[in-house]
C-alpha cells in the first residue's frame, strides 16, 4: 500500500470529506490538503473545545488567572492595573469569559460607571481551572524557594574571610 492509499484510508476513517483530492502522491489539490491541514485528522466536538474559547491569548490567561487569586468582583481597570494588561484587553477578556459563562457581569451600582466581574460559581470549568492555576502557583513558588535556598544557604555559611568571628 502506497502512502497515498494509506493517508486516504486513514482520512476516509476519520470521516473526513475527501472531495478535491486526486490519485498520487503529492498530486493532492490545494483544496483537499489545505482542509487537512487547517483542521487536522481528529474531529472537534460540535461548536470546538471549550478551552479553544478560553485560553485565546496572554491576556486571557493574566485576566482568568488574576480572577482566581482574588475571587470577589472586579472592574477591568483593576485588573489591568495587576495584571498588566491594556484597559481594553482586560474588558475584551472580560467579555469573552461572559460570553462562555465563566464570569457573571455585576452592573455598577453607579450609573455610567464600569461593570463588575467575578467568577461563575457554577461553571463546570471552574473547579479544574482552580486546581491548574494552584498546581501553577505552587509550582512556581516551590522553585523560587528552590532558587533562593542556595543564595540564603552560601549567605549563612562561614566563608572565614572578615566578620568579628574567630578564625576557622
Amino acid at each position: 500500500m502506497d502512502w497515498n492509499t494509506e493517508s486516504k484510508d486513514l482520512l476516509a476513517a476519520s470521516g473526513m470529506d475527501l472531495r478535491g483530492v486526486t490519485e498520487g502522491p503529492g498530486r493532492e489539490s490545494k483544496k483537499g490538503m489545505s482542509k487537512i491541514r487547517r483542521i487536522g485528522l481528529t474531529r472537534d466536538p460540535p461548536g470546538g473545545w471549550p478551552l479553544d474559547h478560553l485560553f485565546v491569548g496572554v491576556a486571557t490567561l493574566r485576566i482568568l488567572r488574576e480572577l482566581f487569586m482574588r475571587p470577589d468582583a472586579q472592574r477591568p481597570w483593576d485588573l489591568h492595573l495587576r495584571t498588566g494588561v491594556s484597559p481594553q484587553g482586560s474588558a475584551d477578556a472580560l467579555m469573552r469569559l461572559a460570553r462562555i459563562g465563566l464570569v457573571d457581569v455585576l452592573p455598577s451600582r453607579v450609573p455610567g460607571h464600569a461593570d463588575w466581574f467575578q467568577l461563575a460559581s457554577s461553571h463546570y470549568l471552574l473547579k479544574p481551572l482552580g486546581n491548574l492555576f494552584a498546581a501553577e502557583d505552587a509550582a512556581v513558588r516551590s522553585t523560587i524557594r528552590a532558587l533562593m535556598n542556595p543564595v540564603a544557604a552560601k549567605r549563612d555559611e562561614p566563608s572565614g574571610h572578615g566578620g568579628s568571628g574567630p578564625p576557622a
